[in-house]
């Protein structure tokens, strides 16, 4: 038992994770679409 829910807390981490990193990689091509706005 004890190791299942081990397991979901590292399934619930990951997921976490790939959240955080899709959330900067959006806000890091919003920033180069503003960049390339500013420049034009």
């Amino acid at each position: 038992m004890r190791e299942k829910s081990l397991e979901e807390d590292n399934k619930k981490k990951l997921e976490k994770e790939k959240d955080k990193n899709n959330d900067q990689a959006h806000l890091q091509t919003s920033k180069g679409i503003w960049i390339v706005f500013v420049t034009i």
